[in-house]
């Protein structure tokens, strides 16, 4: 948790940490501004599924009510394996996710989008092909295949945005892996920029460098962000950290820090608002753009999808 610092900033699950610790109004104050990269809060789990994991550990953990004292004092190998085995009963799902309480943080993801946030600086954005990692991945930690992208959009929004949002993108591999990325990280992310941007100074990003034969992946900005070392880095990253690599790593590290020590992250980068929706691409030659991907954004009308909203079977108490 970051607490007494000027700014509050993570990838990914950290991301979406950082857009709970946004929401928590105990958390009020303890951070000055935040930096969210590719994440928010469409993958917390709502009641009805946090239960239903822990319901889950407690059988193959032999825990009852009782087992507190028993959980305290257990070797964290056997957690990990528990965790893993749950796994591999999910499809498109983790196993273990903070979850809207209703008490630290807002009751669901309806009332997170129209809850009050920590009224800071928001630097957010993410990569232009976050799902293509998860395609490449074994498992199914996140839907990757167009029958259950479809089959999520169609069970959680009106039938004639489904098909508005589905029409945006072609059925072919990219067509899914932009569908998938919007769906899991892109639109989340910027969808809690936007809202920020009423209230708050906010600039957002899409890192469009590409590696060479992943693409923008999830994940490939931090091995340009970090100036690693070595030849498994250079494999990760897509080549050396020189040349125009460096220079966007170095212009990366001073956005970010000059957003810390200001507030900003430097006059070469304009804000986010609602008329213009100003974005930074992130690339070797980076550029300022007015609303990429203006129509599909615009067919997802701030809306977020749950991706593991309906993992296991309802909850009844």
């Amino acid at each position: 948790m970051c607490t007494g610092v000027s700014a509050c900033g993570f990838e990914s699950a950290g991301s979406m940490s950082v857009s709970l610790l946004m929401l928590a109004e105990r958390a009020r104050g303890l951070f000055h501004g935040a930096i969210m990269q590719s994440g928010a809060v469409s993958l917390i789990h709502d009641r009805e599924r946090s239960i239903a994991d822990a319901r889950r550990f407690a059988e193959l953990l032999e825990l009852d009510q009782g087992g507190h004292d028993k959980l305290k004092t257990m070797d964290i190998l056997r957690l990990f394996e528990t965790q893993a085995a749950i796994g591999d009963e999910l499809t498109n799902a983790i196993p273990a996710a903070p979850w809207f309480d209703g008490d630290l943080l807002p009751a669901s993801i309806e009332e997170a989008h129209a809850h009050e946030v920590a009224i800071v600086p928001l630097l957010a954005g993410s990569t232009r092909d976050e799902n293509r990692l998860f395609e490449l991945m074994p498992g199914d930690i996140l839907p990757t295949k167009r029958k259950d992208t479809q089959a999520l959009l169609r069970s959680q929004f009106a039938p004639d945005q489904a098909e508005q949002i589905l029409a945006c993108y072609p059925e072919t591999r990219k067509g899914q892996t932009a569908l998938g990325s919007d769906l899991t990280f892109k639109i989340p992310t910027r969808n809690f920029a936007e809202r920020h941007a009423a209230i708050a100074p906010t600039w957002f990003y899409r890192f469009d460098y590409s590696h060479p034969l992943a693409g923008a992946v999830h994940g490939l900005d931090l091995t340009v962000f970090w100036p690693f070392t070595g030849l498994k880095m250079a494999l990760a990253r897509g080549g050396p950290n020189g040349g125009k690599r460096k220079a966007l790593a170095e212009r990366m590290r001073a956005h970010a820090a000059h957003f810390v020590r200001h507030g900003d992250p430097g006059d070469d980068w304009p804000a986010y608002e609602a008329e213009q929706q100003m974005v930074r691409l992130y690339a070797l030659e980076d550029s300022i753009v007015s609303n990429p991907d203006a129509e599909r954004y615009a067919a997802w009308a701030g809306k977020d999808i749950e991706p593991g909203k309906d993992a296991w079977p309802a909850v009844t108490d």
